[in-house]
């Protein structure tokens, strides 16, 4: 557990050179619900309060919504954060979006 959330910390602090980006980072990590991650990043984005980490919390849910069956909806989060103006995270959802999804608890 602790190893991921470590993870989780260190991509968005590598994605986001923002002053705030480790302390943001941070607290994202421990309040996390690992065994929840969509249904979690879903309640955080209707009232996020660091707008610019939207585009990677709809990268993650949308990719866990892929993994899990729920496609459209799933789909639906990638083109939001595909849209979302990061070019990094825009590479990556155009890649989930293009049927390139490895679930790694399958």
């Amino acid at each position: 557990l602790y190893e991921s959330r470590v993870r989780v910390e260190r991509v968005i602090v590598s994605l986001f050179e923002r002053q705030d980006a480790p302390k943001v980072a941070a607290g994202f990590a421990l309040d996390v619900d690992l065994d929840r991650e969509a249904p979690f990043i879903d309640e955080l984005l209707r009232n996020l309060p660091v707008p610019w980490l939207a585009p990677y919390l709809n990268l993650i849910a949308g990719h866990r919504k892929l993994c899990a069956g729920a496609t459209e909806d799933g789909r639906r989060q990638l083109v939001r954060a595909r849209d979302g103006g990061h070019p990094l995270i825009r590479v990556a959802a155009l890649h989930l979006l293009d049927g390139v999804a490895f679930c790694p608890e399958q």
